[in-house]
């Protein structure tokens, strides 16, 4: 073999070692490189779907607060109606007589008058007793307590004198009174019947 020959495989050689070198470096490198990138990645995946993870829940928390709200309005404008059909009947029965142990539908006595009309206008029973009505209403307060709304009953107890009456707003009741004024309207704080004014009991919530 000449010299030439003996450089020329020696160049083959080195450059065989060199490119085992670079293979075996880049096999080292990459992986370092592949590690990193796929970092990186589960990084933007993890962000992206906290992201995503907050973006519903907050689309979720708005649609319930949105059905709450809903619910709300459609249950006051049902209360509401409720209210109105009390009131509006008690008003149609002002001029009715009075009895004492009548119950309608012309004639009436006090808490005859109250179960009537709630019975007539919601199909809610009541006794026909003044003081059994105060007892079977659950939400019942004394004066002072809190105001009445329209609809509520609305309570009188002065040594024996009790009566009962429908509250329409105003400070005004529609109540069967007494036989020579039959059903009609009178304030429940001033006159007479403001000095016995003692609860209210709400049927419609």
């Amino acid at each position: 073999m000449t010299s030439n020959d003996n450089h020329r495989v020696r160049r083959i050689t080195l450059a065989g070692v060199a490119g085992v070198l670079a293979v075996g470096m880049g096999a080292v490198v990459y992986p370092a490189w592949a590690e990193e990138r796929a970092q990186q990645a589960v990084m933007l995946e993890v962000s992206t779907s906290t992201v995503l993870s907050a973006v519903a829940a907050a689309e979720a928390q708005a649609a319930a607060e949105a059905a709450h709200a809903a619910a709300e309005a459609a249950h006051a404008a049902q209360v509401q109606a409720q209210i109105n059909a009390v009131v509006d009947l008690a008003y149609a029965q002002v001029g009715d007589a009075y009895a004492m142990g009548a119950t309608g539908p012309d004639v009436f006595d006090c808490s005859g008058l109250t179960m009537w009309v709630y019975n007539e206008a919601l199909g809610v029973s009541l006794p026909h007793n003044t003081h059994a009505q105060w007892n079977a209403i659950e939400d019942t307060w004394y004066v002072g307590e809190k105001e009445p709304q329209p609809g509520d009953l609305v309570f009188f107890f002065n040594n024996g004198a009790d009566h009962v009456g429908i509250y329409v707003g105003d400070g005004m009741m529609v109540h069967a009174a007494n036989p020579g004024t039959g059903v009609t309207v009178d304030s429940i704080y001033d006159g007479y019947w403001g000095s016995k004014l003692t609860g209210m009991g709400r049927i419609v919530h």
